[in-house]
């Protein structure tokens, strides 16, 4: 199929105090089911490994003959100092540029963080037609950094907030996916999610 979904969801982490359970779950079950009735050939993971993680992302985004790539990550996000600034008195100096703020982010597998500059040749890479990431997220804003601009992403919050959680779903996945089903474009969709976030508190 030339539109596929790419679903992954981390809700098991060894850490207790990290499991995110059912919502995450249930999140990653929304999109799967929203975009398989809408076409698109659907591949999921539950936590993954970076590793296993990788390969699957390599193997999709090198295909020239999917036009249409979503790619859905539900789990725990961080936000980490970024290795090409040294730091000074407590101050980031850049080696060379990359994240202004000296912070990079990450999605959080069960083996530990994916930087977001690990991921960025894949996406300069990419053979395919155009390619959205959707990241429901800790410190998502700019999980995705690449020159491509056939890539497009869509992220729960900015670098510096975490993503809210409710009892059956996130609050970004629910209502992207409550609004998605009214017809309504990309601008519009941000438009009205971001006032609904932040009648939660995150803004």
């Amino acid at each position: 199929n030339n539109k596929v979904v790419f679903v992954v969801a981390n809700p098991y982490y060894e850490s207790f105090r990290l499991k995110l359970g059912d919502p995450c779950c249930n999140d990653a079950i929304l999109i799967a089911e929203f975009y398989s009735n809408h076409g698109y050939t659907c591949y999921g993971l539950v936590d993954p490994s970076k590793d296993e993680f990788v390969k699957y992302l390599k193997y999709f985004t090198s295909q020239n003959n999917i036009n249409d790539l979503i790619i859905y990550y539900a789990g725990h996000g961080n936000s980490i100092r970024d290795k090409s600034f040294k730091y000074v008195n407590g101050k980031c100096i850049p080696c060379e540029k990359d994240e202004e703020d000296g912070y990079d982010e990450t999605w959080v597998f069960k083996d530990g963080n994916l930087v977001d500059d690990d991921m960025q040749e894949l996406w300069n890479n990419n053979k395919c037609g155009n390619i959205l990431v959707i990241s429901d997220s800790c410190h998502s804003g700019t999980i995705v950094e690449t020159t491509r601009n056939n890539v497009t992403s869509f992220c729960g919050c900015k670098d510096e907030q975490c993503s809210i959680q409710l009892s059956r779903n996130g609050i970004f996945t629910f209502f992207l996916m409550d609004f998605a089903k009214k017809n309504v474009n990309l601008k519009q969709l941000q438009t009205i999610i971001n006032k609904k976030i932040n009648d939660y508190g995150q803004n």
